[in-house]
């Protein structure tokens, strides 16, 4: 059953991937990056933004290393009735993991997209001071898998672990608009 939904699951984002955009097309318009420390004996942002041409930057500073038994937790969300709800998925990452294997479709794709952008590119554990994404900008390449959302208000909220304890939140919203 496991292995069956896992199945399903790589076949969707295949296909996400590589359907071309509706008939109607939408663009993600950025409006807010917060990036939100939970342990503050753990880590610390010194530089989180996103600038009005939609590129990023983020520098976390490590307190605690070597980082190591990385989870995240990512989640799409979308505005309605009053408050963010679970919209698409919710699911639990294993980074280490992904990070010596790379069998995740998605995964993958991100992890190429920006590794040019991090020094968040090899394999647990992470030992450097500081962690870091200089200039990544959200163009149509990065968007692409947006283009499976309809219209409206959306966060794309990520926790970050590390030995099971929740370390920070970084959250991106969005609102997709013609």
């Amino acid at each position: 059953m496991n292995m069956y939904y896992f199945a399903l699951k790589c076949i969707f984002t295949m296909i996400v991937l590589v359907t071309p955009s509706s008939t109607e097309t939408l663009k993600p318009n950025f409006t807010q990056l917060n990036c939100i420390v939970l342990d503050k004996s753990f880590l610390a942002f010194e530089v989180c933004s996103l600038d009005s041409k939609s590129v990023v930057n983020i520098r976390l500073k490590l307190l605690k290393r070597p980082l190591d038994n990385i989870m995240l937790q990512g989640m799409i969300m979308k505005y309605t009735n009053g408050s963010y709800q679970n919209y698409y998925f919710n699911n639990l990452y294993d980074i280490c993991k992904i990070m010596r294997s790379k069998r995740n479709v998605f995964v993958q794709f991100v992890y190429q997209l920006a590794m040019p952008y991090t020094n968040f590119n090899h394999t647990c554990p992470f030992n450097e001071p500081y962690m870091f994404v200089k200039n990544f900008p959200l163009d149509d390449i990065a968007l692409h898998p947006l283009r499976m959302l309809t219209k409206g208000k959306y966060a794309l909220i990520g926790t970050w672990m590390s030995n099971r304890i929740k370390r920070m939140n970084i959250e991106l919203y969005l609102t997709m608009q013609n």
